[in-house]
């Protein structure tokens, strides 16, 4: 699935003031892969709105929710991001992570992401 808007985040580091690095292609083959951060996910376009959250990302049987909601309204981080699997024909969450500071992986849910695609692997 191409990512719209990835190649401008690509070449930024998320964990600094989102400056570009000069070798963008050197940061890629040697950043460990971590779910989608905040920063891509608010890039792309909205597939869906939910009550409280948007879908950001949908490949074959995993869904990428982000919350609209904060600590403030009840959720565990500012920036929450919710994970969905379509088990036995049913849409279940499995996880919640921090946009900011995204985990590498989730219940064996992880991504490794290029300037051309986002693979979900699972």
């Amino acid at each position: 699935m191409i990512m719209s808007a990835y190649d401008r985040w690509a070449t930024t580091d998320p964990r600094d003031t989102g400056e570009e690095i000069e070798q963008p292609d050197a940061y890629l083959t040697t950043r460990e892969s971590r779910l989608p951060h905040i920063n891509l996910l608010d890039a792309q376009d909205t597939l869906a709105t939910a009550h409280t959250c948007d879908l950001k990302i949908e490949i074959g049987v995993i869904k990428f929710w982000v919350s609209r909601l904060d600590r403030r309204d009840g959720e565990p981080y500012d920036r929450t991001v919710a994970i969905e699997k379509l088990i036995d024909g049913a849409w279940l969450t499995i996880g919640q992570y921090d946009g900011e500071n995204p985990p590498a992986m989730i219940d064996g849910i992880g991504c490794q992401i290029t300037t051309t695609q986002t693979a979900v692997i699972w």
